[in-house]
């Protein structure tokens, strides 16, 4: 099929608006091409991700840099990922000065492209909510699955540049889940496992992405109905598999495929993650929810982080400045916790060599594959005790 462009776009990939929008536009119908589109769309905003310096570089740097040089800007409302630091409490991490200013340089080219500095893995909750059936250019794989299931609307799984280059340009090839054809399920996932809180969803997110890998699976026997249940899900899914959504009902029109999870299955992916004494808690990967700032902050009233332990705390800048102003950010540090706004623990330069504890498969996937931690997997409230004592 053949990729048809109007006469706007035209001009501006042969160049007569620019380098900058002939690059990004040339990268759009790239891709578009590749995929088989017959056309670009318009979509509503973009959510861009590798915005930390530990996964961009000088490299990403430089281009970004360049790009301001070219004077183009976003044309849709655009948010973007977590750095690697808390910008304003960066001197408290140890991280270097050298790298600290890389990272805000990182951040400011994104403002003077126009994107809102939000610095979320979480956009859907506070900074970037779509329209229901609008389409998109997201990346951040957990957001797009939550997205594309929860929230009723169309993206494809972008990479950090794809998304940029749609944000500039304002549109997107017309393929993959953008069309209702490709959003059919194409396998059967049948569980036989009671799920009692968000770690479990998480770890069955995580298992269904290893056992389905790039096909829509039909999920029937469980459905996470909380914010913080659909949020682990689709983080725990996106750690494992390479699917951008999934589909929940009890009508199911394909299949002679079909998986079935039990409990023995989850077991064997939480004994993965099972250390000793837990060191450091890391709670907020993808970043936690104001309402969950809310609860944390109740449960930590009157608890205090026991001497040689830490309590890490991620959340979005908006919902930081929200939980601040309601005074959260208070009663969660007075017990000796730390909250982090706009950063990742994943993304942190810096690594622990003690045990790290989290309630989030993801998490613990990226830091034991990528950083080589020690982790320990359990609920938010036995990591707390774990670390925490009451006064």
């Amino acid at each position: 099929m053949l990729l048809h462009l109007t006469k706007e776009e035209e001009s501006i990939l042969n160049g007569e608006k620019g380098e900058g929008l002939r690059k990004m536009m040339k990268l759009v119908v790239g891709l578009a091409t590749v995929a088989g589109a017959e056309k670009l769309i318009k979509i509503e905003s973009a959510h861009v991700s590798g915005i930390s310096y530990e996964n961009i570089g000088d490299e990403g740097l430089s281009f970004l840099e360049w790009l301001v040089k070219e004077n183009v800007h976003v044309s849709v409302p655009t948010t973007i990922n977590p750095g690697a630091i808390d910008l304003q409490q960066w001197k408290i991490t140890g991280i270097s000065k050298d790298y600290y200013e890389k990272q805000k340089r990182i951040v400011d080219a994104y403002i003077k492209l126009g994107a809102n500095p939000t610095l979320s893995c979480t956009p859907y909750f506070l900074d970037n909510v779509p329209s229901p059936g609008s389409h998109l250019a997201w990346a951040e794989s957990s957001a797009v699955i939550y997205a594309n299931t929860f929230l009723n609307v169309y993206t494809n799984k972008e990479s950090g540049l794809s998304a940029l280059a749609a944000a500039i340009i304002g549109k997107t090839g017309y393929y993959g889940l953008h069309l209702d054809e490709n959003r059919e399920p194409q396998v059967v996932v049948k569980v036989k496992v009671d799920l009692s809180s968000s770690l479990d969803f998480g770890i069955l997110g995580y298992r269904i992405g290893e056992l389905v890998g790039d096909r829509i699976p039909a999920i029937i026997g469980a459905i996470p109905r909380s914010i913080s249940d659909q949020k682990q899900f689709a983080a725990g899914l996106s750690a494992s598999g390479t699917v951008g959504m999934v589909s929940f009902s009890n009508r199911v029109t394909v299949a002679e495929d079909k998986i079935e999870i039990d409990e023995k299955e989850l077991r064997n992916v939480r004994t993965r993650f099972v250390s000793l004494d837990i060191d450091t808690v890391y709670l907020g990967c993808p970043h936690l929810s104001l309402s969950e700032l809310r609860e944390l902050a109740e449960l930590l009233n009157k608890r205090r982080v026991r001497k040689g332990k830490s309590l890490v705390l991620y959340t979005s800048i908006s919902a930081y400045k929200i939980a601040y102003e309601e005074g959260l950010i208070r009663v969660i540090e007075k017990s000796g916790a730390k909250v982090f706004a706009g950063a990742c623990p994943v993304f942190n330069p810096k690594r622990s060599d003690g045990v790290i504890g989290t309630d989030a498969i993801k998490t613990a996937h990226y830091l034991s594959a990528s950083k080589g931690s020690r982790i320990y997997i359990t609920e938010n409230m036995s990591l707390i005790e774990a670390v925490t004592e009451m006064i």
